[in-house]
């Protein structure tokens, strides 16, 4: 007697680490903080927290294992791509959560 196989639909759920919550946190910071908007390179020497940023942002990518073309490792921009839309929502979503839980 046959039988239909069906397929099992199983969701990759990434663990967002206690690191990767600290280093979101930091670069949203150093988002806020600096003057040129993140618009220049990372080779710049003008802006510290560019570099900071960027340097936290390779940090990050690394600690959620991501692979090198799912770059970047989030973006809150509307019309970037999609992955990286969702790693800023799970990523701004854990840390509302553990401000909310420090409190």
């Amino acid at each position: 007697m046959p039988t239909t196989r069906r397929t099992v639909k199983r969701y990759l759920r990434r663990r967002i680490s206690r690191h990767a919550l600290d280093l979101f946190d930091s670069m949203m910071k150093l988002e806020q903080s600096a003057s040129c908007e993140l618009a220049c390179s990372t080779t710049n020497p003008d802006c510290v927290a560019c570099k900071q940023y960027w340097d936290h942002h390779d940090k990050l990518h690394d600690e959620l294992r991501l692979t090198s073309w799912q770059w970047p490792a989030f973006s809150s921009f509307e019309n970037d791509k999609p992955d990286a839309m969702e790693r800023f929502k799970a990523l701004k979503a854990a840390s509302d959560a553990d401000k909310r839980a420090a409190k």
